[in-house]
């Protein structure tokens, strides 16, 4: 897969999220923004399978189009958030209670995910050699 496809990919991706996410914004004033961002949730998480899919036949147009349409549900989501999350408190403390979770969820959520992740790669990939390399052993 070229650099330059992927690189065009999240481009174009960029560019429909530009409109896609004042528009979900918009329908979240429609419908609320509750059910937006519930449904923009489900759509994430069905479309994850389609996405691997799509990406794992290794057909440029196809990974292509699987990188484009990925940020639809995230902008589903992303387009209701703040006025989401400064609802959740009343006028007089949402300034402060939305931006004080903001910061709290990236800092205990975001700060510990690259040590969850080295932890989880070393611990599969150790599982995987041995179940790779047992065979061999035991022939």
């Amino acid at each position: 897969m070229s650099r330059n496809l992927i690189l065009s990919a999240v481009l174009v991706a960029s560019c429909v999220s530009f409109v896609s996410i004042p528009l979900f914004g918009h329908m979240s004033d429609r419908i609320g923004r509750r059910k937006t961002y519930l449904i923009g949730a489900v759509a994430t998480g069905l479309f994850g399978f389609l996405y691997f899919g799509m990406v794992d036949t290794a057909i440029p147009s196809a990974v292509f189009i699987a990188i484009v349409l990925s940020l639809i549900p995230h902008d589903v989501q992303y387009g209701p958030q703040a006025a989401l999350i400064a609802e959740a408190f009343t006028p007089r403390l949402r300034y402060s209670g939305s931006s004080l979770g903001y910061q709290l969820a990236s800092v205990i959520a975001g700060g510990p995910a690259p040590l969850v992740a080295t932890a989880l790669f070393a611990a599969f990939t150790r599982i995987m050699r041995s179940r790779s390399i047992s065979p061999l052993a035991q022939w």
